[in-house]
């Protein structure tokens, strides 16, 4: 499947946002962007919008291809952004996998993937819900927060014929700490799949504080022109509009390496134009195992491993 993705999040609970638009009750966009995933590869490319005191954004593009994970993270006030390639198995590869499920699968897979498959079939009955305490959450479900002997949990699950987890109400509490919320995804059917549009979940951590989630997707199926038609590469990020350094994590070696420099393809937008490197006039010299990359008045000096 590919298509988009948006974010939008208040510090408070808003149950109006399961009738109205996030536009419309004023709750502020976090985040932005696309997705493509196949059968063995994954891209999701986003934009961070920053609230607060500092206001400002941030480009990152989490992939994954063949037992290697990419993470790119820059900006348009950052002069160079940052590629990691990552072999799986190593720590960065770890996050980078965490952040690709929070981010995308969850959501993705928000009709399926909400609890275990021990209930899936049940659910699936016109009209069917079930309510489960921590015992049989820990049989079959996981909820947000883990079980342990002073954590007491509730969760109550309601399907549809065409899936199993369009709706759900939780509650926890720990000691003196009460969390409490509901979550609903709406979904329509697309060449034959039915696919989530609208993810809301309200909820309410302790006595006033609360939050507002609403995710809007409109997914289609794959094209066969996506970015991930062919292997993902170091080069494949060119299209955002960022240059980037790339460092790699092999498996096995606790020794980050840097590696190649890339500008910005023609016409993505990005600082430069020209392809690979942008046409810069680019030395690599090695001095007492330093690699030293100059390029257009950008220089960089960083501690690497010879071949």
């Amino acid at each position: 499947m590919q298509g988009t993705i948006q974010v939008y999040r208040a510090e408070s609970e808003i149950p109006a946002a399961f009738q109205q638009l996030p536009s419309e009750l004023g709750i502020p966009l976090v985040s932005s962007g696309n997705v493509w995933r196949g059968k063995s590869r994954f891209r999701g490319d986003y934009t961070s919008e920053i609230h607060g005191d500092t206001h400002g954004k941030v480009v990152q593009s989490l992939a994954m291809d063949d037992g290697t994970v990419f993470r790119l993270s820059g900006g348009p006030d950052v002069e160079i952004g940052t590629l990691y390639v990552c072999d799986v198995g190593t720590p960065e590869a770890v996050k980078i996998e965490n952040h690709i499920e929070s981010q995308f699968y969850d959501r993705l897979d928000s009709l399926w993937s909400t609890g275990g498959l021990v209930y899936i079939d049940l659910l699936q009955r016109p009209g069917a819900k079930i309510a489960a305490t921590s015992r049989t959450l820990q049989a079959g479900i996981s909820l947000l927060v883990p079980f342990d002997d002073g954590t007491d949990a509730q969760l109550e699950l309601e399907g549809t014929r065409y899936y199993p987890f369009g709706y759900s109400i939780w509650a926890s509490t720990a000691g003196h700490m009460t969390i409490r919320g509901e979550s609903r995804t709406f979904s329509r059917e697309v060449d034959g799949r039915v696919l989530p549009t609208r993810i809301v979940t309200v909820g309410s951590v302790g006595a006033g504080e609360g939050y507002t989630e609403v995710v809007i997707l409109d997914l289609k199926p794959l094209e066969a022109d996506s970015p991930i038609a062919k292997p993902i590469t170091v080069a494949s990020f060119q299209d955002l509009g960022v240059a980037y350094q790339v460092y790699r994590h092999r498996l096995g070696d606790a020794e980050v390496e840097i590696a190649e420099r890339y500008d910005t393809l023609p016409g993505a937008g990005g600082a430069g134009s020209g392809g690979v490197f942008g046409g810069f006039r680019t030395a690599f010299l090695w001095i007492n195992g330093l690699v030293i990359l100059t390029a257009a008045g950008y220089v960089a000096i960083r501690f690497a491993k010879k071949r």
